[in-house]
């Protein structure tokens, strides 16, 4: 999906979620209006569903928050580990990668030493 097709789709979105929100406001209000209950039992109604809305986004914000934090653990917790399994893959690896070194080292050492031996060999059978 390119930049604009993004784009594109969240104002779509954003004019769909708008449209749902305005409908169910006029919906609200239309039913309030022609309800057949007195004033003060709708107004009742209205206190009723409003502090159980606010109740239920509270706990969705609660929930919504215990949910990240356990995240943000697991999180560090996977990366404390990561680093660990690092740091003894390191300490183990080292004396190998040093001992592996000087023995590359070494074998340097003597064939540079028979490649002038036969440099050596070569030029006097040339003269």
């Amino acid at each position: 999906m390119t930049k604009t097709q993004k784009t594109s789709f969240l104002g779509s979105l954003v004019k769909v979620g708008t449209g749902v929100i305005v409908g169910a406001g006029a919906g609200f209000l239309a039913g309030l209006i022609l309800a057949p209950k007195s004033g003060k039992e709708t107004l009742e109604d209205v206190k009723s569903v409003s502090l159980k809305l606010r109740t239920d986004a509270s706990e969705k914000v609660l929930d919504i928050k215990e949910r990240g934090g356990e995240m943000v653990r697991r999180g560090t917790s996977t990366l404390k580990i990561g680093k660990d399994c690092d740091d003894e893959v390191s300490v183990e690896t080292l004396p190998i990668t040093k001992d592996v070194k000087v023995k590359v080292e070494k074998e340097r050492s003597t064939t540079e030493s028979l490649l002038e031996r036969i440099q050596g060999v070569t030029a006097e059978n040339l003269e």
